[in-house]
């Protein structure tokens, strides 16, 4: 065989070894945090986000922002509190706090902004209620608490709600 017939072989086997290294491709829809967590490549996503470095965190975040920002997400959630921010934006002032969820090793804190359109059925809400909402996912990230604790933080945008005691009315 010469040197060329095995160049010509190995370019046109190039094209599926490519293809069986590939990652499935993200969810269209997030419906889980799993699903928002698991768009980070297993190598840069230890278990146990307490003892990243800051660099990492970063890089992480860069990789969360690539692939998850701006991609709808539905989740169920349980609701700690409804915030009015008076100093955010117009479509930020109306906020849904979800109770944290554990995911593994990661705790998960879902923030879920609302249009002032949505207040009257947010008014409704109590703690505790049990929710699915819609949004897109605006700024997920891993954020350095005080308490060294690493939690994964999911703004959802443009959100609408469903379930709960009275919510849909």
């Amino acid at each position: 065989m010469t040197t060329w017939t095995s160049i010509l072989l190995l370019t046109l086997s190039l094209p599926t070894l490519a293809a069986d290294t590939k990652k499935p491709p993200p969810p269209q829809e997030f419906k889980t945090p799993l699903d928002v967590i698991q768009t980070v490549p297993a190598n840069l996503y230890p278990a146990n986000a307490r003892g990243w470095t800051d660099i990492r965190i970063a890089n992480v975040n860069d990789v969360l922002k690539e692939k998850a920002k701006s991609k709808p997400a539905t989740f169920a959630l349980t609701v700690r509190e409804v915030k009015v921010i008076k100093e955010a934006q117009p479509d930020l002032r109306l906020a849904v706090v979800a109770e944290p969820v554990q995911v593994g090793q990661t705790t998960v804190h879902i923030w879920c902004y609302f249009d002032e359109d949505q207040k009257p059925r947010l008014s409704a809400l109590n703690p505790g209620d049990k929710l699915t909402l819609t949004g897109k996912v605006w700024n997920p990230r891993f954020e350095r608490q005080k308490d060294g604790s690493v939690p994964l933080i999911i703004d959802l945008y443009k959100c609408d709600v469903s379930g709960g005691r009275k919510a849909i009315k």
